[in-house]
């Protein structure tokens, strides 16, 4: 099966490392060419001063010029010509059926939950929708402006609140920013492969400007960036790029899901998963003395932010000794992570009969060990497990190594939601709250490797920060970042929303498109990254398996390939 016209992959990504790519935006702005150019430029010199470093005089030229070329390698980026740019903004033809003068006037100003204003959630989402078919760039252009009526959230603007000290959005539909950039290739070209240990390419161009959450405040930036990226083979890649306190890949692909609809011509039948009530903060009384009268669920009260700029200088420091930062992609088959499977079912069994009873976080009460229930483990649960094993025994090279990542959604939130974006292979959804993962992944530490057994005790220790609300640091622990991951207000899975495909194409004889999408989140603050994408529904060409995207520190990912990889 060839890469035909019914199938569509998806990259996601959040970060908030600065990325080598281009800097595109409005033209009202500034110069897009000039940005661009400097930036290429930037990284370039950057990757060779910290080969130098790290690559004495007396090395052979021979040696300098391998190193060179790899570090140059890790950043190379995939090159795309900008073609235009504006602002869009919402057409005005509002469906007021629902919408009171009341209603207008109090959600003019949204103020985003407790959970959302913590430090560690500001991270930047960007997701790749490639698409199996030429799109029409003024089609797009006109259904988009309708269709930021209903989202109007992303047609605002992120704001802070000087006397609270909040993050707000104010609705004040100044738009969104969109751009469409031409690639000189085919779609195929930049899409995953089977070579082991591979250097990836650096999608940033297909994106857009990488911005930090002040600058989102202070230039009053547009919460959406969408750019729109066309191939030789007539193809297309919409990439989007917005701040994750805003949105997720869940609302996010229901916003693009809406837009497809609109540009086949049709009609939006259910309501949004952007409903205000969702996203603004829900305030509950409160029956415990020990809490405010009024309480948000999952209210942090009294957080300081970790000092993060220790931290940053140790990645610094990392850089300038290490090279830099490089990603590898690694692949196993279906049969490889099944094999796996069986041995991980095998090993934990039999440590279940040797350990004592779990004792419950949230209680006095040891429970016995169950056994017999081992076998609901999936194999993207040992793919996770497994990945954080071979992960956590890297050589500490230096204090607060930067060795934590997020891996999100087992395997509850995979198989139990079914059709949540229809016809597509869902690996992973988007980070959950503190408490619904906090269980599943307490339970998964105790029943899968040895090696992450002292995971459950430190997830202990963030359960009892968590409840005791102290007036201290968040522990900054060695465990996946999945535990800094937030409840995304607009994630409502029990919704009649339909979500159930993503399709652009009008012929009602097309099959829904099969999705694959790779996602990528950055720790704040941490360039690692993890990235796992199912890519055996692209082609029969290649063995059925999974595609591991891994960004470690250059010294980490030569000790991360010396000792075997995955």
């Amino acid at each position: 099966m060839g890469f035909g016209l019914k199938h569509i992959c998806i990259i996601s990504a959040v970060s908030t490392g600065v990325i080598a790519g281009v800097a595109i935006a409005s033209r009202n702005d500034y110069s897009a060419e000039k940005m661009w150019n400097k930036t290429k430029k930037n990284a370039a010199q950057m990757t060779k001063r910290a080969t130098n470093i790290i690559n004495p005089k007396k090395n052979n030229n021979s040696e300098v010029e391998k190193s060179i070329n790899e570090s140059l390698m890790a950043a190379k980026i995939v090159d795309v010509t900008l073609e235009d740019s504006e602002i869009i903004v919402a057409n005005g033809n509002v469906n007021t059926e629902n919408i009171t003068e009341e209603s207008a006037e109090k959600y003019e100003t949204i103020t985003l939950p407790s959970i959302n204003q913590i430090y560690q959630t500001q991270d930047i989402s960007s997701n790749l929708f490639f698409i199996n078919s030429d799109l029409d760039n003024t089609k797009l252009r006109k259904n988009l402006e309708i269709l930021l009526n209903t989202y109007r959230v992303l047609s605002g603007r992120l704001i802070k609140n000087k006397k609270t000290d909040l993050y707000e959005v104010s609705l004040n539909n100044k738009g969104v920013f969109f751009s469409i950039v031409k690639y000189d290739g085919k779609m195929v070209d930049i899409l995953p492969n089977v070579k082991e240990n591979g250097l990836s390419p650096d999608y940033s161009n297909l994106f857009g400007q990488d911005y930090s959450i002040s600058q989102y405040i202070n230039l009053s930036l547009p919460i959406l960036q969408i750019r729109i990226s066309h191939f030789n083979d007539n193809k297309t890649c919409i990439g989007v790029r917005y701040p994750t306190i805003i949105a997720d890949i869940t609302s996010i692909s229901k916003f693009i899901e809406d837009w497809s609809v609109l540009y086949r011509g049709e009609e939006i039948q259910k309501t949004t998963v952007f409903n205000f009530n969702w996203i603004s903060q829900s305030i509950k009384e409160s029956h415990n003395s020990d809490l405010p009268t009024t309480y948000q669920p999952l209210a942090f009260n009294k957080i300081k932010s970790i000092k993060w700029f220790k931290l940053a200088f140790q990645m610094f420091y990392e850089w300038i000794i290490g090279g830099g930062f490089q990603t590898k992609n690694f692949f196993i088959s279906d049969n490889q992570l099944e094999e796996l499977r069986n041995q991980v079912i095998a090993d934990a069994k039999f440590a279940n009969e040797k350990q004592t009873p779990v004792q419950s976080p949230t209680s006095d009460t040891a429970s016995p060990i169950d056994s017999s229930n081992i076998d609901w483990i999936s194999p993207k649960d040992v793919l996770i497990a497994h990945i954080w094993k071979k992960i956590s025994v890297l050589p500490r090279k230096i204090a607060f190594s930067n060795r934590v990542f997020k891996c999100s959604n087992l395997r509850e939130y995979v198989d139990n939601i079914d059709n949540v974006f229809g016809n597509m292979n869902i690996y992973a959804v988007t980070p959950l709250t503190y408490i619904t993962l906090l269980s599943p992944l307490y339970y998964l530490s105790k029943k899968i490797h040895t090696s992450i057994v002292n995971l459950s005790i430190q997830l202990d220790n963030l359960l009892q920060w968590i409840s005791s609300q102290e007036n201290s640091d968040l522990p900054l622990i060695g465990t996946p970042a999945i535990l800094f991951g937030k409840q995304s207000d607009l994630l409502v899975d029990d919704l009649d929303v339909d979500r159930s495909n993503i399709r652009f194409n009008t012929s009602e004889n097309e099959k829904e498109g099969e999705v694959v999408w790779i996602y990528k989140e950055f720790k704040p603050s941490i360039p690692n990254c993890l990235s796992i994408v199912r890519t055996s529904e692209l082609s029969n060409d290649i063995p059925k398996g999974y595609y591991i995207y891994l960004t470690l520190s250059r010294l980490d990912m030569n000790a991360f390939i010396n000792q075997g990889g995955l």
